[in-house]
């Protein structure tokens, strides 16, 4: 629907949390229920087409997973390239183990929607996935689970798609020092998940 000059005035009057273009709204943004809508290259697509109704903000990937682990947020910028290898036709970063990978692929409650072996305190290692069952409830008793193991952190969010989606983390990443560490908690990461479904 179009909003009327009226209604666009309204909208003006509202300060929103838009970090990237200060604090008013722009009038000639596209606007949903969950906020700004964004082209591949996070720049904002013009034309009103609907009212925003919130300022639910979604989170790229590794910002989600710094909150999980430091219980604060902070804006990390998004995908970093890593040495990668194919696994099971897609790329992935290649010192996460291929057993894992396999391990992971064969948990039917799960999809896999990204991995990253991680770089720093910054930039951990993590897995995040959605579950079969997307009711709020369930999402929130596997989190639960999933944080009874000592050597992990989990927390959920909604992801783009409006569905929720699970992050597990820890601070842990790939490094020659720290390599045995690393594979282990990988290899150890899909009977934890499947314990907490």
């Amino acid at each position: 629907m179009q909003v009327g000059k009226r209604l666009q005035q309204e909208l003006l009057r509202y300060e929103v949390d838009q970090p990237k273009r200060g604090p008013v709204l722009d009038p000639t943004e596209r606007l949903t229920l969950a906020g700004p809508v964004r082209d591949r290259t996070d720049r904002a697509v013009t034309g009103i087409t609907e009212v925003r109704l919130t300022s639910m903000e979604k989170i790229n990937a590794p910002s989600f997973i710094y909150k999980i682990l430091y219980g604060r947020t902070k804006n990390i910028p998004g995908r970093i390239e890593h040495e990668s290898k194919y696994w099971n036709g897609i790329m992935v970063d290649k010192y996460i183990p291929d057993l894992a990978l396999n391990e992971l692929s064969k948990i039917d409650e799960i999809e896999i929607r990204s991995s990253c072996q991680g770089e720093s305190a910054e930039r951990p290692t993590f897995l995040i996935f959605r579950t079969k069952f997307t009711e709020e409830h369930y999402v929130k008793s596997v989190v639960a689970r999933l944080n009874r193991n000592k050597d992990l952190k989990a927390g959920w969010d909604y992801g783009q798609a409006g569905l929720p989606r699970i992050g597990v983390t820890t601070n842990l990443w790939y490094s020659l020092e720290n390599q045995k560490l690393f594979v282990h908690w990988w290899l150890s990461l899909p009977k934890k998940i499947k314990r907490s479904l």
